[in-house]
């Protein structure tokens, strides 16, 4: 009797360990490029990207838009500045606007 309960109890036991793990903060870094296409399913806007100074060199790539507002109000061809989240499960932009020419 008391082997059978080893199994599920070890299995709960590392369930709770999991869930009950911090979270890393999202590292943030700014942002600045010009939108590319958009693709409103999924929320997602590919934007060639401005060196990311201490994450990336300028690239294109699907960016995921974290509010639905923001996401709405981009255009192709529009430059943007924002800031990216980094987490260990992926990346999102949030504060994204319009950049106005200086």
């Amino acid at each position: 009797m008391r082997n059978s309960l080893a199994i599920p109890l070890t299995a709960l036991l590392l369930f709770v360990c999991c869930a009950c793990q911090k979270k890393e903060p999202a590292r943030i870094y700014q942002f600045r490029g010009t939108v590319v296409r958009l693709d409103p399913n999924a929320n997602v806007a590919v934007i060639h990207n401005e060196k990311i100074a201490g994450w990336m060199d300028p690239m294109t790539m699907e960016y995921p838009v974290e509010s639905k507002e923001e996401f709405k109000a981009l255009r192709p061809g529009e430059r943007i500045a924002a800031e990216v989240n980094v987490t260990t499960d992926g990346f999102y932009l949030t504060k994204v606007h319009e950049e106005k020419p200086q």
